[in-house]
């Protein structure tokens, strides 16, 4: 009998498993959310899951490490843009909301396991997050156009928290967000210097 065809285009099953297990760990959280019904959703059976991850734990890790992934090479471009600090450090607030808005589970993930505090999310995130904090605020920290004083990796955060709470808002965002994205006028007011106004004569 015929080996049934393999079509090419088709998403790999890995891939399949990994979006549904970030849509369930991003609605139910670590602890609550089943192997069982992350394979149901990708149309596989538990076994089959465990098959390409061993655990919910590895299948976590795996998810957390795509997502950050993700995150690192939407941003990789801005910091590599060409012209001012203003320049980039617009580029890299866009390209945050950019990566937000194709990623919709990422924030309700990183807000739920900011919020839980137990099982093994809470590592999985820090191993991934503190790194890649680590590396923007390096860049930011060598600008010249930098706000004197600032404390750079609380105004990351706090641009950061901004953009996810935001994004996790789903049906709320309109009616308390509005239509204005004030995120990159945020990074500036936080992060740049003031420039001097000229005198009045």
């Amino acid at each position: 009998m015929a080996r049934p065809r393999v079509d090419p285009t088709a998403e790999p099953t890995e891939a399949r498993i990994l979006r549904a297990a970030a849509e369930a760990f991003a609605a139910r959280g670590f602890a609550p959310a089943r192997l069982a019904d992350i394979a149901r959703a990708v149309g596989i059976r538990r076994p089959s899951l465990l098959y390409h991850f061993s655990s919910k734990d590895e299948l976590y890790a795996a998810v957390v490490h795509a997502a950050f992934s993700d995150l690192d090479q939407a941003l990789a471009a801005a910091f590599t843009l060409e012209g001012g600090f203003a320049a980039r450090l617009e580029a890299v607030v866009l390209g945050y909301q950019a990566f937000l808005e194709r990623h919709p589970t990422f924030a309700p993930l990183i807000l739920r396991e900011l919020l839980d505090g137990q099982g093994p999310g809470r590592e999985r995130i820090l191993e991934e997050l503190v790194p890649l904090l680590g590396r923007i605020e390096a860049f930011f920290r060598a600008a010249p156009e930098l706000r004197a004083g600032i404390e750079v990796r609380e105004a990351l955060v706090t641009i950061a928290t901004a953009g996810l709470v935001r994004a996790a808002s789903g049906e709320l965002e309109l009616p308390v967000w509005g239509r204005t994205r004030s995120l990159p006028h945020l990074a500036r007011t936080l992060l740049l210097r003031e420039e001097p106004r000229d005198a009045t004569p």
